[in-house]
């Protein structure tokens, strides 16, 4: 099974911590944190098959840029990093 870990940050937009108990901005922290939660995830899924994992607080992309990324890995199974205010 080939699965995409997303943690989602779009080019230009705010940048946001989405581990722990809440989600925060980027600029808040001294570091920018890894999402560990899709490491950790990543680590388990890679059992069954290929992992891409994309953080969009590293990665600068665009939307389309994300796309077709996301296109060209052609995974059956996509998560996505979220939280709630």
């Amino acid at each position: 099974m080939r699965t995409y870990l997303i943690n989602p940050t779009l080019k230009d937009q705010t940048k946001f911590i989405c581990e722990g108990r809440c989600m925060q901005k980027a600029s808040s922290w001294a570091a920018v944190w890894p999402p560990i939660s899709l490491a950790l995830l990543g680590t388990l899924a890679e059992k069954w098959g290929p992992v891409r994992l994309m953080d969009g607080d590293v990665e600068s992309l665009t939307m389309d840029e994300l796309l077709a990324d996301m296109r060209a890995f052609a995974p059956e199974i996509v998560v996505v990093n979220t939280g709630f205010w």
